[in-house]
C-alpha cells in the first residue's frame, strides 16, 4: 500500500523490488545450491481502478495474473490486465451451467410421478444429497417442465424458524395459493363446516375477512380434534385448488420441516390418494440428523416410507465424465486436457456447486479466456490450485462439524487412504 504516490513513481517502486530480489540468493542449506526466486507484482490504484478496499484487491490481483502469464520477474498495472480476462458481470452471466448433466435418471422418475399425478394419484417425493450436489436445479428443471405443460406451481422454502411454528410450511403454501384464487376464496370458505374453517382461519389471518359473523378463529388449536379439523380442512382447501388444474408443490430445505408438517404431509397423501398433486421435497441429511427434534422427525419420515408414500431419490456427486460434459456445457467448444478434468474433479470431488466454484475462478484470473470467438484455457497445475481455488475447497469444509474438522485436517497430512486406527 503505497499512499499518496502516482502511478509512474508506485511502478518504478515495483520495478526496483523485483531487481532487489532477482540480485538476492537464499540459503537453501549445508551442501545445497542457494535459491534465487523470481516475483511478479500487480498494481491498482484507488479511486481509478477501484472505489473500495476489496474491488482495488481484486483489480490488483488481475494485474498481478497478467504479470504472471507475460513471463518472470514482470510487473503489470489494470491497464496491462487481457481484455480476454472476463470482467465479474460476464462471468454472472455464464453460470450457471446452461444445462442439467448427470441426472436424466433422476428427472425421468420425477416427470413419472408428476404424469400420475395428472392422472389423478398424488404422491411425495423426497430429493437427499448434500449441499451443492444439485437438488435445488433438479427441482428447477421439474418446474419448468410443470409450467410448460400448463400446471400450477407453488415453491416454499423451509427454515430454522419455520421449524419452530407447527405446520407452517403448509400454511405458507396454501396462502400462497388462496392469494392466486383471489375472489373464489370466500365462497370456498363459507362452504367449509365451521370447525375446519375455524382451525383454517386460526392457522391463515388472511382468510378471517372472509369468514361470516358467526365463525371465529379457533381458540383450541392443541387438542387431536382441533388436529383433526386442521387436517381435513387442509384437504378440503387442496381438492378444491387442484379441480382447476394438477399441483406441484415444492418445499426446499425440507429437512427444516416441523414434526406437525410431517404428520400433515402424511394424512395428505394417504387421504388424497386419488387427487392430481406431487409434493417435493429437498433435504440434506446432515442438516436433518444435526436437528435437536430429529429422533422424533425420523420416526415419522420411516413411518411414512414403511407406508410406501415416498419415491425417495439421493443425489450423488457427478462422475468423471459428468464433470467433462459439465465444463462442455459451459463452454461450448474449449479444448480441455485430460488433467484439466482431473484437477477439477479431485478439488470439487464432483459437486456441481464447487465445480461451478472452481470454474469462475480460473475464470477471473483468467485461465480460461474467450477469444477469437472460442473459449481457450492455459495450463493449471497442482501446486497452483491452493491459490485459484481456495476458495471453493474451505467452502467444502466449512459445511463440516466441529468433530470431523480435526479429522480431515489430519486425512490431509496422512493420505487419502488409512486404517481407522490411525
Amino acid at each position: 500500500i503505497l499512499p499518496g504516490v502516482e502511478e509512474e513513481i508506485a511502478v518504478k517502486i515495483a520495478r526496483r523490488i523485483i531487481n532487489q530480489i532477482d540480485k538476492t540468493s537464499f540459503d537453501a542449506g549445508e551442501g545445497k545450491t542457494n535459491v534465487h526466486v523470481t516475483i511478479s507484482i500487480g498494481l491498482a490504484f484507488f479511486p481509478n481502478d477501484a472505489q473500495d478496499p476489496e474491488k482495488l484487491i481484486h483489480q490488483a490481483d488481475k494485474a498481478l495474473y497478467t504479470s504472471k502469464y507475460a513471463g518472470r520477474n514482470r510487473v503489470s498495472t489494470t491497464k496491462d490486465v487481457a481484455k480476454q480476462v472476463l470482467d465479474e458481470r460476464q462471468i454472472q452471466e455464464i453460470f450457471p451451467c446452461p444445462q442439467l448433466v448427470g441426472r436424466d435418471r433422476e428427472l425421468d422418475l420425477l416427470k413419472e410421478l408428476l404424469d400420475n399425478a395428472e392422472k389423478g394419484k398424488s404422491g411425495l417425493a423426497l430429493i437427499r444429497g448434500e449441499r451443492g450436489v444439485g437438488k435445488s436445479r433438479l427441482i428447477d428443471e421439474l418446474a419448468k417442465h410443470a409450467q410448460e405443460k400448463g400446471l400450477t406451481t407453488i415453491t416454499v422454502a423451509c427454515s430454522p424458524e419455520i421449524s419452530k411454528q407447527p405446520y407452517q410450511i403448509i400454511i405458507k403454501a396454501l396462502e400462497n395459493l388462496f392469494t392466486s384464487l383471489g375472489a373464489d376464496v370466500r365462497e370456498f370458505i363459507r362452504s367449509l363446516p365451521e370447525a375446519q374453517t375455524a382451525q383454517l382461519a386460526n392457522y391463515i389471518p388472511s382468510l378471517r375477512k372472509f369468514l361470516p359473523d358467526s365463525i371465529k378463529p379457533a381458540q383450541d388449536s392443541s387438542s387431536k380434534q382441533a388436529q383433526i379439523d386442521l387436517f381435513k380442512g387442509v384437504c378440503q382447501s387442496l381438492i378444491y385448488i387442484v379441480k382447476r388444474n394438477t399441483l406441484l408443490l415444492v418445499l426446499d430445505d425440507f429437512h427444516w420441516i416441523d414434526k406437525g408438517a410431517l404428520e400433515l404431509f402424511d394424512y395428505i397423501v394417504k387421504d388424497l390418494g386419488t387427487i392430481p398433486i406431487l409434493i417435493v421435497g429437498a433435504l440434506r441429511q446432515d442438516e436433518l440428523e444435526s436437528r435437536e427434534d430429529y429422533a422424533s422427525l425420523n420416526e415419522a419420515l420411516e413411518r411414512i416410507k414403511k407406508e410406501e408414500l415416498i419415491s425417495e431419490i439421493t443425489l450423488a456427486s457427478l462422475e468423471k465424465q459428468v464433470v467433462l460434459q459439465m465444463i462442455m456445457a459451459i463452454f461450448s467448444n474449449l479444448r480441455v486436457e485430460p488433467k484439466f478434468i482431473e484437477i477439477i474433479y479431485d478439488v470439487s470431488a464432483g459437486n456441481p456447486l464447487f465445480i461451478e466454484e472452481a470454474l469462475r475462478s480460473l475464470l477471473n484470473k483468467g485461465f480460461i479466456f474467450y477469444q477469437d470467438k472460442k473459449w481457450h484455457n492455459r495450463e493449471i497445475t497442482e501446486a497452483k490450485i491452493p491459490t485459484f481455488l481456495k476458495g471453493a475447497i474451505q467452502r467444502r469444509v466449512s459445511v463440516l462439524d466441529q468433530e470431523t474438522k480435526p479429522v480431515i485436517a489430519a486425512a490431509a497430512v496422512i493420505g487419502e487412504v488409512f486404517d481407522f486406527d490411525i
